[in-house]
């Protein structure tokens, strides 16, 4: 899955909501208890794309343009959740599964960079053996 990260960010979770204007997959406020059942030290807002499971570098591109999409279509009302709520994290994130027998990569386009460069959003996929996975 991949998943589009607004964090550490100053007021409510619901204002980027509002501000972005469409539903996250997950929400939270600063204090907020988590499934961890501590108290959360900062604000978090993710839009996730859940299908596919990253498991190829197709299916990080195919999870990478339906974000890039919404992203592309939402740069200035972005901007204005950097300058009305100061986020310390804007960026894509998520997990890429690799079979450790199997050689597998993923990457940008210069197209999809410049989507990112123009929102001012990061991306950063942590990559991981599918038999952890499996844990």
């Amino acid at each position: 899955m991949l998943s589009l990260m607004i964090a550490g960010f100053e007021g409510e979770a619901s204002r980027v909501t509002d501000l972005l204007g469409i539903s996250p997959s997950l929400a939270r406020n600063a204090g907020e208890i988590t499934r961890a059942g501590r108290p959360a030290r900062e604000a978090l807002w993710l839009y996730t794309v859940e299908e596919p499971e990253l498991r190829s570098g197709r299916a990080h591109d195919q999870a990478l343009r339906v974000l890039l999409e919404v992203i592309a279509n939402r740069t200035e009302q972005l901007t204005e959740v950097r300058r009305a709520l100061n986020p310390e994290t804007m960026t894509i994130t998520g997990s890429f599964y690799y079979a450790p027998d199997e050689q597998a990569g993923i990457w940008l386009d210069p197209d999809q960079m410049q989507v990112l460069v123009t929102a001012g959003v990061g991306w950063g996929v942590d990559i991981l053996s599918a038999q952890l996975a499996q844990k």
